[in-house]
């Protein structure tokens, strides 16, 4: 009702103006609620906190931990659960990674109360879909895996104590800790290890449909969060005074690109 109709189709877009306006919809969506209904505190709390995560990579006020009420952790758990739920296959695969990729968004008791109906359940199986291809999965994870290492790079050359601005300083401290726990998740999955560049994979995907299905969904979920990180660092710094450091906005667009150059 109150965004941009021609906005809502580039929610997976990278536009930062386009960015800054859907990210106010929790905003709009608690004021609404807080002033045309009776419901209790707790409720317009929760809509205001949906995409909100523990860790503070969520959005809008990037809050962290106990920030978050107990509603607004369910709900932030249940909106991602529910857009996963709406793909045309492996739900179970896919929700049990996009809640699990990033250690600390999510409340673990509540992901463990979501997911334990899935286990032995059929959304619980996993059969690669008929359009997945090999190469092209392999190349897009080794993309956005350097797409991560530059953003890496970049963001750990960044002097802070030639920063004067205190605000700016935030920022960069933000965007290190945040990138480095997105390589360190990504890390975690072993993905590099078992498909490891310029080799020939251990398997086939008719032999291991579970792990090129992990390859395809962590590289999606990778490349989602670096999307979101671009987004929220975009917004951070717009009221940062110039000049911004060109190792952090080098950062940001490596977050956004869908590959860098690779080193001879």
């Amino acid at each position: 009702m109150y965004l941009n109709p021609d906005n809502l189709g580039h929610v997976s877009g990278v536009d930062t103006d386009r960015w800054t306006e859907i990210a106010t919809h929790p905003e709009i969506g608690m004021r609404l609620i807080k002033q045309f209904t009776a419901c209790p505190a707790e409720v317009w709390q929760a809509v205001y906190e949906h995409h909100e995560k523990l860790d503070g990579s969520g959005y809008p006020r990037w809050l962290i931990g106990d920030a978050l009420s107990p509603l607004g952790r369910l709900l932030s758990l249940v909106v991602t659960v529910a857009g996963i739920l709406k793909t045309p296959d492996n739900q179970g695969v896919r929700a049990k990674l996009a809640v699990s990729f990033v250690s600390g968004e999510f409340d673990l008791q509540l992901v463990h109360a979501m997911l334990s109906p899935i286990h032995g359940s059929p959304v619980a199986e996993v059969a690669l879909p008929a359009s997945f291809d090999e190469t092209v999965a392999r190349n897009r994870a080794r993309s956005i895996s350097r797409c991560l290492d530059a953003a890496f790079h970049h963001v750990e050359n960044v002097v802070l104590p030639s920063l004067a601005v205190d605000q700016m300083r935030a920022v960069v401290e933000f965007a290190r800790q945040h990138i480095t726990k997105l390589k360190l998740s990504w890390e975690a999955t072993g993905i590099d290890a078992y498909f490891a560049a310029n080799r020939r994979p251990v398997s086939s995907p008719d032999e291991d449909e579970e792990s090129y299905l992990d390859l395809d969904v962590a590289s999606r979920e990778l490349k989602w969060r670096m999307r979101s990180l671009a987004r929220h660092l975009g917004l951070m710094s717009r009221n940062l005074p110039p000049p911004m450091p060109s190792m952090l906005k080098a950062a940001i667009s490596a977050l956004e690109v869908e590959s860098v150059p690779q080193e001879p």
